[in-house]
């Protein structure tokens, strides 16, 4: 698979992904709507209306803050997406071997490919391979 090929299944999973997010939205306001209908039942129509209307409104608020939030966080770049997921920075002038062979490997990669170097960052905890370069066994690798 090319980089073109890779690039269309990135888009189209991304809009999968958000046709999703749209359909989990729709789900919970629809559930938090019959929830509330059932509450006031017994109130009449206008006030089922009401408390349907008012649910919604709140749902859709919380969530949008939810979501306002996230991205603006996300946004910092990726520096800050691989810390909110407790990943720990790399000192470029680290005199651990393999921390420091990870780190030219990363800076050889780049000068080649006419890139600035990354920041990186390694995920101490964390079993599994993100990345095509294990530091440790222990840890994993992911450059930001």
């Amino acid at each position: 698979m090319n980089f073109f090929e890779r690039q269309h299944a990135a888009r189209n999973v991304s809009v999968r992904l958000v046709a999703l997010f749209v359909l989990a939205v729709l789900l919970i306001v629809a559930i938090t709507d019959a929830v509330a209908a059932v509450v006031v039942r017994n109130g009449g129509t206008s006030t089922i209306i009401s408390a349907v209307i008012a649910t919604s409104v709140i749902t859709l608020l919380v969530i949008g803050g939810g979501t306002a939030s996230k991205m603006i966080q996300l946004r910092a770049g990726g520096a800050a997406v691989a810390q909110s997921v407790g990943a720990v920075p790399v000192d470029p002038s680290t005199s651990d071997p393999r921390l420091r062979r990870f780190v030219n490997v990363v800076e050889e990669m780049a000068i080649a490919s006419g890139v600035p170097t990354p920041r990186l960052f390694i995920l101490e905890s964390e079993p599994s391979i993100n990345a095509r370069y294990n530091v440790k066994p222990s840890i994993s690798v992911s450059a930001a």
